[in-house]
């Protein structure tokens, strides 16, 4: 049964069941109006339970537009870390906005949560910032609980895919790397290569390398040969499979013996796909590019009318 949309904007308001006000929210997304985005905008604001206000950010991020991103924008600025950090995640799904560029740049140089900076930096890397390259490398020796800081910018680079990243990313993938950083790095290392092709025998040879690491304690090299393990299933090529046949066969950590042979099962069965499989990662964000950019002349034309209504009143 379809529930009206006054409902569930009271719903959303008034419930004091915070899953009510969750699923008040998730109703929200589909079909949503101008109305829509700005009762969960007005919400988001008040909102001070920080589970439920990440839900309504999600929400307005996954609408997408100009109202549903001002909205989280006169948000971001909330008292509380854990929303501050929700809103900002949901910024990241504003691809190529400048507005949202420039307010993740103000909070990555400066929040009182280092969880909050690093997930803009994050998001940064996700809506594929201009000129943000050099401005997240500039970050990379600032301390953070875990790492966290530096996880996220190498994160960042590998989404932004610019190929001037390669070396920052090679460097702090290598072993002796910040041990809690050098998965993302590695991770890095695999996207980028996936992107520029003739960067895949490179990161091939530096990944079987990390795999057969023999230096240090199972521990010290533990993240690195997960990462490796990844790494190269996720570039799907099959001259990994002798390397991860004798990490299955040799390696004393059960964990990775079997993420080693799940990989080689995995690269086996994307051999067998028709190329045109591979096409459909791309064909999908051919889509969501579409999809935001007719949300955005939906907002214009939205404003048109209000601004025409406005003046017939006026003339009336």
């Amino acid at each position: 049964m379809e529930v009206s949309r006054s409902i569930l904007h009271e719903q959303l308001k008034r419930d004091k069941d915070p899953i009510g006000r969750i699923e008040a929210a998730q109703n929200l997304v589909a079909k949503s109006s101008q109305l829509d985005i700005k009762i969960l905008s007005q919400c988001l604001k008040k909102e001070s339970q920080w589970g439920v206000a990440n839900r309504i950010a999600r929400a307005l991020g996954k609408i997408g537009g100009e109202f549903a991103r001002d909205g989280l924008l006169k948000a971001v600025n909330s008292a509380d870390a854990k929303i501050r950090r929700g809103i900002v995640e949901a910024l990241g799904e504003f691809i190529g906005d400048e507005k949202v560029a420039r307010a993740l740049k103000k909070i990555s140089k400066g929040d009182p949560s280092y969880r909050v900076e690093a997930e803009a930096m994050s998001s940064l890397g996700r809506i594929k910032a201009k000129n943000s390259r050099t401005f997240l490398e500039g970050f990379l020796d600032r301390p953070s609980h875990n790492d966290i800081g530096r996880s996220a910018i190498f994160r960042a680079l590998a989404n932004l895919e610019e190929e001037k990243a390669w070396e920052t990313l090679i460097k702090g993938a290598d072993y002796g790397a910040a041990r809690s950083s050098r998965f993302s790095a590695i991770q890095g290392v695999a996207k980028l290569a996936g992107r520029f092709e003739h960067l895949k025998p490179e990161a091939i040879n530096i990944l079987k390398k990390f795999a057969r690491e023999t230096r240090g304690t199972p521990s010290a090299t533990f993240r690195g040969k997960l990462a490796a393990i990844q790494a190269m299933g996720a570039l799907e090529d099959l001259s990994a499979i002798p390397t991860l046949r004798r990490l299955a066969e040799s390696e004393t950590d059960g964990r990775l013996k079997r993420r080693a042979e799940e990989t080689i099962v995995r690269l086996l069965e994307s051999a067998k796909k028709p190329g045109e499989m591979k096409l459909i990662r791309s064909d999908l964000d051919d889509l969501l590019k579409d999809n935001k950019a007719l949300r955005d002349r939906l907002d214009i034309i939205e404003k048109q009318k209000d601004a025409k209504q406005k003046s017939q009143k006026k003339k009336g």
